[in-house]
This record gives structure tokens, C-alpha cells and sequence, in this order.
């Protein structure tokens, strides 16, 4: 995970999101959330947030409905470990992402969102993508194709 700009370390959900978490994904629907933190190492791509708050957020494999997970985590430490220092990214939200134009968007946004790409799994992801749904059509989405294929992860 730190060749996507977090730290590769312990995740949790904010008091704030898990009983949000628990109500919203019933025991039946677990499943669909079963290999997330395989998913958040192995992400399609990782995007700064637009707040500016130091928050990443990261498109997964992982779907419901035919969306991808979308995971919003920040990397602090946690206060309330007296004797050590525990670093801790914190999910701060965890949805389906239903509104491929805010995808899209950040993917157009280049250098000034994208913090890291994995560029197979985004030119699968954008092909996938209905061209009815992106609103140029095929040449938006060759236009967010030549941006990933000529982004350059930091390494």
C-alpha cells in the first residue's frame, strides 16, 4: 500500500461509519466486502481527495449491483495508545460508487487527483464502462485511456 501513497498498516472503521456500516451491509450482503482489505492493497486506482484533507480514496475490484466499492480512508495516528504510537488508517466511508461521472472526472483530473494507477486494471475498468455513460462517448473515454497509460506512479 505505500507505493499508493498509505501506509501499509492496520485499518479500522471510525466509530462514526461502523454503525452506519453494520446497518447498511446485513449479514446476507457480507459477502460482497468479504476480500476488502485485499482489495485496498490491491486497488484499481487511489485518488487524493478533492477536500484536500489528506484523505485517499481508492476504486476496488470489489462490486454490488455491477458498482465498484469505493473506500475512503485516512492514515493517522491514534491518540488514544498511550504507550506507543499506533498508525492506523482509518475507513472513513465504504460505498458502491454509482455516479461513473464523478469516476470519470477524476481520472480526467490527471496529475491533480490521481496519486497512483494500476493501469491494467483501470483500462479494464474504463473499457467496461458504458459510452453512453461517459458523456463524450469513445472520445472521452480514449482521452481518459491516454491518461493513464501516460501517468507515471510514483515509485
Amino acid at each position: 500500500m505505500l507505493r499508493h501513497g498509505i501506509i501499509s498498516i492496520a485499518a479500522r472503521f471510525s466509530k462514526k461509519w461502523h454503525g452506519f456500516f453494520c446497518r447498511f451491509f446485513r449479514l446476507r450482503d457480507a459477502g460482497d466486502i468479504k476480500n476488502l482489505p485485499k482489495s485496498i492493497n490491491s486497488p484499481i486506482a487511489v485518488f487524493n481527495s478533492t477536500r484536500q484533507d489528506g484523505a485517499k480514496i481508492i476504486l476496488t475490484e470489489l462490486q454490488r449491483n455491477g458498482y465498484n466499492f469505493v473506500v475512503v480512508i485516512n492514515a493517522h495516528i491514534n491518540p488514544l495508545c498511550r504507550k506507543i504510537n499506533i498508525s492506523v488508517n482509518d475507513i472513513k466511508s465504504l460505498y458502491p460508487k454509482d455516479n461513473i461521472t464523478d469516476l470519470i472526472n477524476w481520472f480526467k483530473s490527471g496529475n491533480k487527483l490521481i496519486a497512483w494507477i494500476d493501469k491494467e486494471k483501470a483500462l479494464s475498468f474504463i473499457s467496461t464502462q458504458s459510452t453512453n455513460l461517459i458523456g463524450g462517448g469513445n472520445k472521452t473515454q480514449d482521452s481518459i485511456c491516454n491518461i493513464v497509460k501516460n501517468f507515471a506512479n510514483v515509485k
